[in-house]
């Protein structure tokens, strides 16, 4: 079994994460190692293996709760995460919370929820215990960023939730959405990465789509549903 580890008092230099070019077109996909500004790097075991999801570093002034249950005082060694749900990957985000595919496929998040971004179905609510998501839908993946959540589900769909704000790929604009939300594609996708401007992911039919702003279809416009990125072959 391995566990998810997180540093923040040696503030060691974040890895950049793994990239995947297609046809001339850098798409992000999934990560070896995640960082945010309060937590620091985190290995992200993938397969069947089941992560002990143990926390260490600040948890005051906006950040994170470590315990998943109150927020607690800062610590410089592992503490456990009050909650029995065991995950394949786990990561931390910037804006305070973090999220995991667990075992079983839902999305577990805890921490600063301004926006809706932990997926509840409520907003400006932080919520420090360890629950699933609503809807209960199974995810391979998750990516957040600021106020926003996406994940690539197991019948091959893309989800997001939060606020943009028009950068969730459902059409609607500046409408937090506390829920996951299904992105407009019928292609679907295998992975999604989250920046704070826009979102991009690798559909099923092997081509990077992108939405938000700058969605690298060769316009200015801001697209709110995936758009195809120019130049692929």
């Amino acid at each position: 079994m391995f566990s998810a580890r997180l540093f923040r008092y040696a503030r060691p230099t974040c890895p950049v994460r793994r990239r995947l070019a297609l046809a001339g077109v850098v798409v992000a996909l999934a990560v070896a190692l995640s960082c945010d500004e309060t937590s620091g790097p985190q290995e992200l075991p993938g397969g069947s293996v089941s992560v002990s999801p143990d926390r260490w570093g600040m948890v005051t002034g906006g950040n994170v709760p470590l315990t998943g249950t109150v927020l607690g005082p800062d610590s410089r060694i592992p503490v456990p995460v009050a909650t029995d749900a065991r995950f394949e990957s786990i990561g931390a985000f910037a804006h305070g919370y973090t999220c995991g595919v667990g075992t079983d496929g839902l999305a577990y998040c805890w921490g600063h929820n301004d926006f809706g971004m932990l997926g509840r179905g409520s907003i400006n609510n932080d919520e420090y215990d360890v629950a699933p998501a609503e809807g209960s839908i199974t995810f391979t993946m998750l990516d957040g960023m600021d106020f926003s959540t996406c994940g690539a589900s197991t019948d091959g769909s893309a989800y997001c939730w939060g606020w943009g704000p028009d950068y969730l790929g459902n059409g609607m604009i500046d409408e937090p959405v506390p829920v996951p939300t299904r992105v407009n594609h019928d292609a679907g996708f295998a992975t999604v990465d989250v920046g704070s401007h826009h979102k991009c992911g690798l559909g099923l039919d092997g081509v990077a789509y992108c939405w938000g702003e700058w969605a690298g279809d060769g316009t200015w416009e801001t697209r709110l549903t995936p758009v195809r990125v120019a130049g692929q072959r």
